[in-house]
């Protein structure tokens, strides 16, 4: 049968020697089967040896007999020539049983009925074809109780690819893992190397290897497991635990499938988010987990952000490695190498807030370089212009993290300085903030204040004021100037009447955002806070501990975090002195409520000539969220009109807002414009 193959084909024709051993034992039993003759069978053929690298490999691991060699070369028959299937039925003497059975496997490869009775041990349930799910044991179907011999040997899919020298992750494994050929590391950490090093050792003396990478950034530790996989030339395997977890649920038998795979693969398997391992609802996958691990004899390398707690049981010999971001000295020189090979020039001021902003590896920072500058290309700009410092920004933000876009809600800035309407002081107070954020570096850094603050490094804000003040817009202006993403957490939404829920879904927010490199704005923090003082029962004390977690994440966490409330009056005094700034929002006055009415209007809208801002800025006292809603109303009522926006439209839109609030607007509110209300 084999001579069907094409000859051509070259690096097939291990396999296709493989399966002539089929060809004996099949032609031995055809020439005792006087029912029906298949001459492309030969009893007389010789035996060939096995010489498919991937097989010999898997035989020398698993200690493989012949006999179980012989029956994956049975199993694989058919997916090679369906001609096998239809021998396999013939002999079977059912037409639909195209795969062999057990009993049919020892007939054909077993001389006497005590070696049957011997090679059945090679189908149980400890054996290594059916633990390392070499082949798989299919009932027939039209049998309540069937035996065991009268079970089908199914050879696994993606040891067929396999052997099929056909690349590829293991189907079950696509939706919580990723199979990657790492690229080389252009530059490494003095730790990076000594991992490489030490695991180079390991692979060496054939030493399984377990190291747990403990740090807040997971792009650290993605670049320093993927430097090591590199360095041991071997794939990577990367493993998303939560993704992972879901999926044994209802499958724990992906378990060993995911350690063979890294096996098949010549991969070193990483595990991020390793903190759920030890979450209680996790017990009995932990254990198997576990389990697993220990008899693996590859490097595994976990990521996680909190310290590794073995169980008593376990026994893996981790060995745990604190993960540091780069410190700014390192950043700085990584882009100022990165930007020097590309021929971009940038001052000092902006040097050191690239790499005080964004807290990135040597790999995303020339990844960042990279894009800005194939960028400029794309836009025909020469890598001088003024601009390529903004692409740069942009380019950054793009390497920093963004799992916590599926927590918060990302806010694009559309808002500056020269849109915000607030009296100088507190401007004055608020750009002291971007201040303090651009001089982080020299003054923690260099001056040594940082070894003065054990907590207290993130610079962290209240924002209180009354809705519509602008509380929001000047978050969007401070991360518009500063460059760094927002994104925005309704703390309402977070907040469980369930003890211990709320600093869960808040410490998920603050893992999320650990390398986000992003300000964080916390919406209704009137949700959480309260006087510490009016504590009446254990939900009332517990509501302060939620309140403490929460301040000690936001000055943990070494970016900017911005908190909004409408009542400061419901914080407690103690709260607030853990905070960096407090900015009160007043109502616009009058000529606040002026400039705004003044700056509302885009320079495109059709607005007359007359309208009397004088007058709408002392007769309605409006915050800037309503000024900002009658604007947009009126410029759609002249829209519908197809007249300019008149102080016609404007009063239209005031009463339709004030009706909105609640509220009445008199005929003597209208002044002298009366008699200009449409109907």
């Amino acid at each position: 049968m084999t001579d069907t193959f094409d000859s051509n084909l070259e690096k097939f024709q291990p396999l296709y020697e493989l399966v002539r051993r089929v060809d004996f034992f099949i032609g031995q039993a055809l020439q005792r089967d006087e029912a029906k003759t298949y001459p492309n069978f030969s009893a007389t053929e010789t035996l060939e040896e096995y010489q498919n690298p991937f097989l010999l490999n898997l035989a020398a691991a698993l200690q493989l007999t012949e006999f179980e060699l012989d029956v994956i070369a049975l199993a694989i028959a058919p997916e090679l020539d369906s001609s096998y299937g239809e021998v396999y039925a013939h002999l079977q003497k059912d037409s639909l049983s195209e795969h062999p059975t057990i009993d049919l496997a020892l007939k054909l490869l077993c001389d006497t009925a005590g070696d049957r009775l011997e090679k059945r041990s090679a189908f149980a349930s400890g054996s290594p074809l059916i633990v390392q799910q070499i082949i798989q044991l299919l009932p027939p179907l039209n049998r309540v109780k069937p035996s065991l011999i009268s079970h089908f040997v199914v050879l696994d899919q993606q040891l067929i690819r396999l052997l099929l020298q056909q690349p590829g992750l293991d189907n079950r494994l696509q939706n919580s893992c990723v199979l990657e050929q790492p690229i080389p590391a252009t530059s490494t950490s003095p730790l990076q190397q000594k991992l490489c090093k030490f695991a180079a050792a390991h692979q060496q003396e054939n030493q399984p290897l377990r190291l747990y990478l403990k740090g807040k950034y997971s792009a650290i530790q993605l670049d320093t497991a993927a430097a090591i996989a590199s360095s041991l030339q071997q794939s990577f395997l990367g493993v998303n635990l939560k993704s992972f977890l879901t999926a044994t649920e209802q499958n724990l038998s992906l378990i060993p499938i995911l350690l063979r795979e890294a096996w098949f693969q010549n991969a070193i398997l990483f595990v991020e988010q390793a903190d759920l391992l030890w979450q209680s609802d996790h017990q009995c996958f932990y254990e198997k987990f576990v389990a697993a691990i220990a008899r693996h004899q590859g490097t595994v390398i976990f990521a996680g952000t909190k310290p590794w707690q073995p169980s008593p049981t376990e026994n893996l010999d981790i060995i745990t490695i604190p993960l540091d971001p780069p410190n700014n000295d390192q950043r700085l020189t990584t882009w100022q190498t990165s930007l020097a090979q590309n021929a971009i020039k940038l001052d000092n001021f902006q040097l050191q807030q690239l790499s005080q902003r964004y807290v990135l590896t040597p790999a995303q920072i020339n990844n960042a370089v990279a894009i800005a500058q194939k960028t400029f290309q794309w836009q025909q700009l020469s890598v001088s212009n003024p601009d390529i410092f903004q692409e740069l920004c942009s380019a950054a933000r793009l390497q920093s993290g963004h799992s916590l876009i599926t927590l918060a809600k990302k806010i694009e800035p559309q808002y500056s300085w020269d849109d915000v309407v607030l009296p100088s002081e507190i401007l004055a107070q608020l750009q002291g903030i971007c201040k303090e954020a651009e001089y982080r570096y020299v003054v923690h850094e260099q001056w040594g204040f940082a070894d003065k603050l054990s907590l207290g490094k993130g610079l962290n804000v209240l924002f209180a004021g009354s809705p519509g003040t602008g509380k929001t817009m000047t978050a969007e202006a401070i991360a518009n100037h500063l460059q760094l993403d927002l994104y925005k957490i309704d703390l309402s939404q977070i907040i469980s009447k369930y003890i211990g829920e709320t600093e869960k879904n808040l410490s998920k927010i603050f893992t999320a955002a650990a390398d986000s490199n992003a300000i964080l704005l916390f919406d209704e923090a009137d949700a959480l806070f309260g006087k510490r003082s009016e504590v009446q029962d254990a939900h009332d004390r517990y509501a302060n501990i939620e309140v403490g977690f929460l301040l000690q994440q936001m000055e943990e966490y070494e970016g900017i975090t911005i908190l909004t409330t409408n009542l400061r009056s419901n914080m407690d005094p103690a709260f607030e002195r853990r905070l960096r700034f407090i900015v009160e929002f007043p109502k616009p006055d009058v000529g606040d409520r002026q400039r705004i009415w003044q700056q509302i209007f885009p320079q495109d809208a059709p607005v007359a000539q007359n309208i009397d801002w004088d007058f709408l800025a002392k007769q309605f006292e409006l915050t800037g969220a309503n000024i900002k809603n009658v604007a947009l109303t009126a410029a759609f009522y002249a829209a519908d009109n197809k007249t300019e926006i008149t102080m016609s439209a404007i009063i239209f839109a005031l009463k339709r807002e004030y009706q909105k609030m609640g509220q009445i607007l008199r005929d003597k509110d209208l002044g002298k414009y009366i008699d200009v209300t449409p109907e």
